[in-house]
């Protein structure tokens, strides 16, 4: 990260520069949902570079577009963060995101169930790093701007979990790693695995070598085998679990 003088900073090269909107000082842009069939869909969601996901839509945005008729795939998930509590959510793709001129293809939009009133932000969603990574992201508060330059993962599709499992990360600095949800017909559900159980290792390596989010990363490779240590109370466990495509 590179930090600059607002009123010295001059940006010089290939370039799509999109205009913020703050909302109780966070920062808002427009974005575009593609749908089969339909056209496309407007949105003013918020920057949330803490956030993984692609795209979250409010309930109440995706009700008065209809959006959920459209997607395709779902299943159901959770959405939350570090001291707030987990809500559920619908999981489907669409067509693609438009981000400026930039398209994302076939992208997994979580799609919140959050009663009406109960949204997380003001606007119509949030959009998270897994649309960021792909860029060279230049954030000009000042000016109230953002300036967009893709990078080599523009092009890279957009996966999901492929185990089927949930992991919260808890304890001292967030080190214990215990499955909170198994997914019904997924390969950490035939492989027997339970919620409460902990994850102590992968591949002979403690799980303590790797961040919560390293292993995200791991479990979206498809046909990927992993042998994972589990704790079940005084048990201990050993899987094997191959990843394949949920959604």
């Amino acid at each position: 990260m590179n930090v600059y003088a607002p009123a010295t900073y001059k940006y010089s090269g290939s370039r799509d520069v999109l205009p913020i909107k703050f909302i109780d000082k966070r920062p808002f842009i427009v974005v575009k949902i593609m749908m089969e069939g339909r056209e496309p869909i407007e949105g003013t969601v918020e920057l949330e570079t803490a956030s993984s996901g692609t795209l979250v839509v409010q309930r109440s945005f995706a009700e008065a577009h209809q959006l959920l008729n459209s997607a395709k795939g779902f299943r159901l998930g959770n959405v939350g963060g570090v001291g707030g509590g987990m809500s559920r959510t619908l999981q489907g793709r669409v067509r693609n995101i438009q981000v400026g001129r930039f398209m994302i293809n076939n992208p997994l939009v979580t799609f919140s169930q959050a009663e009406p009133g109960k949204d997380a932000t003001d606007g119509d969603g949030q959009i998270g790093g897994e649309v960021l990574r792909r860029f060279r992201l230049t954030l000009d508060y000042s000016r109230r701007q953002i300036i967009l330059e893709p990078n080599e993962y523009l092009a890279e599709a957009v996966e999901e979990d492929m185990s089927g499992f949930e992991l919260v990360a808890e304890g001292e600095a967030l080190k214990t790693l215990t499955i909170n949800e198994v997914l019904a017909n997924s390969p950490a559900a035939e492989a027997g695995l339970q919620e409460e159980d902990e994850l102590t290792a992968i591949n002979g390596r403690p799980v303590t070598e790797f961040s919560l989010e390293q292993i995200r990363q791991m479990f979206k490779q498809e046909g990927k085998e992993y042998v994972l240590k589990l704790k079940r109370g005084s048990q201990t466990l050993q899987v094997r679990l191959k990843m394949r495509r949920l959604i």
